[in-house]
């Protein structure tokens, strides 16, 4: 867990760990350099909890906190779990049981839910329905889940060298990109983990281009690798990277999106009151926003 000032959010991203089913656990947190109660508020759990590891962080960005998370790790699986976010109650036991079932799989993913800076607003995302092995999805460049509801086999991640500096963001989706080369990745249908929109996190006070640069680097990369063996951060020759332009992506813009999205899903599959009351919470998320309501009223004529 990395964590850079979270005093909002820390103890309950902690307590959703410690409060899994599955207790044969530790939870290594690095504090990057906070500036807020975060580094004292996670101290208290040290004197109750001896699962529990707190490191110092260099303050060299998100990449360089993981992994020097990752240097302290000593179980056999790894998972990811932001500060400010939770995981659902179980989610370790049931990921775990399908390494069992599928003995040839390095890591197990599964869906996320959004969630607004208070923890309602819930939005599940459509990420499919059915069980499957994504490592071909992956290796075309597409990524259908966040990192933080992968379980990973450790000596995979060691294998790939952990997450790379050169990311500022999107670090997580050159992970995915890379796990898939030496693994077989599969996806459980079930939601494990919610994403708390907070506009302090890095994914929305990084300008949009910036952010959009490093995810479309992370996907040139892959296919740069698929058709050379190497890619050009590797061979030494990384793009440059753009100067922060334009504003951020707000995180009400995010989860009006989400939920604006699901509306018309769900009207596709027929679920018309479902995908009235989806649109109109999208609505009542920032009301000044004429296109959500152009939309919402678009939905409601169809």
């Amino acid at each position: 867990m990395p964590m850079r000032n979270a005093e909002n959010y820390v103890a309950e991203a902690v307590d959703s760990i410690l409060c899994q089913s599955f207790q044969d656990l530790e939870l290594i947190i690095v504090d990057d350099q906070s500036t807020d109660q975060s580094y004292k508020i996670v101290e208290s759990f040290l004197h109750k909890d001896s699962r529990v590891k707190l490191i110092h962080g260099d303050a060299q960005g998100i990449a360089a906190a993981k992994n020097k998370g990752l240097h302290h790790v000593r179980g056999k699986f790894v998972m990811f779990c932001d500060a400010d976010d939770l995981l659902a109650r179980d989610c370790i036991k049931k990921q775990l049981s399908w390494f069992a079932l599928y003995p040839d799989a390095g890591a197990v993913c599964a869906q996320f839910a959004l969630m607004d800076c208070i923890g309602s607003n819930i939005v599940n995302l459509d990420s499919g329905e059915s069980s499957c092995d994504i490592s071909e999805e992956l290796l075309s460049g597409q990524t259908r889940t966040s990192l933080c509801t992968f379980i990973i086999k450790r000596e995979l991640i060691e294998m790939i060298g952990g997450f790379r500096g050169f990311f500022v963001s999107a670090e997580d989706i050159d992970l995915q990109l890379r796990l898939a080369e030496v693994c077989k990745v599969f996806y459980m249908p079930e939601v494990i983990y919610f994403y708390r929109l907070n506009d302090s996190s890095i994914v929305h006070t990084q300008s949009s281009k910036k952010r959009i640069f490093f995810e479309e680097t992370a996907r040139l990369f892959r296919q740069q690798r698929a058709e050379k063996g190497i890619d050009d951060l590797q061979s030494g020759c990384p793009p440059l990277v753009p100067e922060d332009q334009g504003d951020a992506f707000k995180s009400k813009d995010q989860l009006q999106g989400a939920l604006i999205g699901t509306a018309w899903r769900l009207h596709k599959q027929g679920e018309k009151l479902k995908a009235i009351k989806s649109g109109f919470r999208a609505c009542l998320i920032n009301p000044v926003n004429l296109m959500v309501w152009k939309s919402y009223i678009m939905l409601l004529i169809k």
